[in-house]
């Protein structure tokens, strides 16, 4: 009885794992489409002005609809959708975005308002691009010598020199 239980296990944890790999798929389909669709490469940075270098981990972000909500309410792969995201260099600009979200929730909705503003007009605008590098100058300024639990500085380096310049 046991080893039908564990044959059972084995194979629900097996088709669980398939339809992972199928979302995972379709992330990578969906970033691959909106590098290309707002032809992120030949710009050179992402939505939120960062160079795109060639070892750059390319990611996602979430913009209207929450992952956690998507999957809550069963939207379609977990919400990573075209119209739902925008792509940011990880490491500094995913990364960068989540620690203003924490610290500065206001800010955190301006700069995600600029992100769909850019999704919506189907390319990467300088405009919006320079008001999201103002409002990053802006937390610059208001947390400068701010820390993260461990002592060290909440804002790095490379969070002001990995920017696109314009």
């Amino acid at each position: 009885m046991s080893s039908r239980i564990d044959r059972s296990a084995r194979k629900a944890a097996q088709k669980a794992k398939g339809k992972k790999k199928k979302i995972n798929k379709g992330k990578r389909e969906v970033i691959n489409l909106m590098v290309r669709d707002y032809n992120l490469e030949k710009l050179g940075y992402d939505f939120m002005g960062y160079k795109i270098k060639k070892d750059s981990s390319i990611s996602f972000h979430h913009l209207v609809v929450p992952r956690s909500r998507c999957i809550r309410e069963g939207i379609s792969q977990e919400g990573y959708l075209k119209w739902n995201g925008a792509i940011l260099v990880q490491d500094p600009s995913h990364d960068y975005l989540h620690i203003i979200q924490s610290i500065d929730i206001d800010l955190f909705h301006r700069i995600t308002d600029e992100l769909i503003t850019i999704n919506d007009k189907g390319w990467v605008d300088p405009a919006n691009v320079k008001k999201i590098h103002g409002y990053l100058e802006q937390f610059e300024a208001e947390h400068r010598e701010d820390t993260n639990k461990n002592g060290q500085p909440l804002i790095k380096k490379h969070y002001i020199t990995d920017r696109h310049a314009f």
